[in-house]
């Protein structure tokens, strides 16, 4: 099953998850198109592996159209592919990220497609109803032994067309002042990521700070650039099928009108956190040192996770690990209230220490030199102070 299934990237061409116990992986890449061909459509290729195959259930293999390259040129080096569930639908979500060059200009946009795969009971069952929400092309089976060109000659198809709500492009075209686009080159983003429900770029940064002492200080800050939904249709000027003939259509393959086509959204702008007049307490606890090392994050829905390599954790091998949640119900014991004007208060409110629990425990009987039996209360569970409980250099911003 996976031979078809090529990429070489993880989390760029192609990436995996697990959703009701089966396996589902996507991929970018298309080994079986010819070295003399220059296909005008590019797809998806997805599998979903049952946990065991039987005569019901069995790897499915199929494909969804991805984009055409009319479209511009694509920067590999901001490629971003993940699988993500959907809280509505509970169906996992294509989302991909591609900086794409808009009619081969050479200002390049940010762009994140979001493209929504079956259940495995809706695969079971061949259901092909609802996959329209995503505005895209419906889905087609793959044998293992098919190629494209044996599926027909996607070049010779119309152009596809997408629900505004599929897509969620970083910034409008005419805004051309760097100051408000506040963009950032690949090598100060160590993070990359997007939150579906608030429909937000989130992006982790160095903005150095000026100093007008010495050198300016390495930062780290959330670049944050989200929109907002409204519900009467409106054409922005970056949306004319002029500038993107993929991006705006409001009926399906059958010329019937498609849910949701009238939705537009406009964007919110940038916004950086912390802001520039925040305390140094938590500037610094966001960037440890005056210059950054290596600098891995991660991140999900509720929380952005980095660490940072520097001279002053113990040892330059050592790291510094900082955690950003935006979670309320999160009560980590010892954070302090901060506000941003810079006071700071013992504790914050609802974080007391946790309880320890009794130590589980086994009796062993052994016998002692006279023959009798004696039962010893052993401790096969060494209970530690959890290490956050001693890490008092934490904030409670809300």
């Amino acid at each position: 099953t996976l031979r078809k299934f090529s990429g070489c990237e993880m989390g760029q061409t192609v990436c995996f998850e697990i959703h009701e116990s089966h396996l589902y992986g996507v991929s970018t890449s298309a080994d079986e198109v010819r070295e003399d061909e220059v296909p005008q459509n590019s797809y998806y290729s997805w599998i979903c592996l049952p946990p065991r195959e039987d005569g019901f259930r069995k790897a499915v293999h199929r494909s969804v159209w991805r984009r055409q390259n009319c479209e511009g040129p694509i920067d590999d080096s901001w490629l971003d592919l993940s699988l993500r569930r959907d809280v509505a639908t509970n169906r996992l979500t294509i989302l991909e990220c591609r900086r794409e060059w808009l009619n081969g200009g050479s200002d390049g946009n940010r762009t994140y497609y979001m493209q929504q795969l079956p259940l495995p009971s809706e695969i079971l069952q061949g259901t092909r109803q609802g996959f329209a929400l995503t505005g895209s092309v419906s889905y087609r089976d793959i044998s293992e032994a098919s190629t494209l060109e044996a599926l027909g000659d996607p070049d010779g198809e119309q152009p596809r067309k997408r629900l505004r709500r599929t897509y969620h492009t970083e910034r409008q075209s005419d805004c051309k002042n760097m100051t408000v686009r506040r963009s950032f080159i690949r090598a100060k983003t160590y993070l990359q990521t997007y939150h579906p429900l608030s429909s937000s770029f989130i992006d982790l940064v160095n903005d150095p700070c000026p100093d007008t002492e010495h050198s300016p200080r390495d930062r780290l800050r959330l670049r944050v650039v989200s929109r907002e939904r409204k519900i009467f249709m409106h054409r922005a000027a970056d949306e004319s099928p002029q500038n993107h003939p993929c991006l705006t259509g409001f009926s399906d393959t059958y010329k019937q009108p498609m849910k949701h086509s009238e939705e537009a959204s406009h964007s919110q702008g940038v916004r950086m956190w912390p802001p520039d007049k925040a305390p140094q307490e938590l500037n610094d606890l966001l960037c440890p040192t005056r210059r950054l090392g290596e600098v891995e994050a991660l991140a999900d829905e509720r929380s952005v996770i980095y660490s940072v390599k520097h001279e002053g954790a113990g040892g330059y091998d050592n790291r510094a690990i900082v955690l950003i949640n935006f979670d309320p119900s999160l009560r980590l014991p010892g954070l302090r209230r901060l506000t941003m004007t810079g006071q700071s208060t013992t504790a914050a409110p609802g974080t007391d220490e946790p309880h320890k629990g009794n130590s589980r425990q086994e009796h062993i009987v052994a016998r002692d030199t006279a023959g009798e039996r004696t039962v010893h209360a052993v401790s096969f569970v060494r209970e530690e102070p959890a290490t956050y409980l001693r890490v008092r250099h934490g904030y409670w911003l809300r």
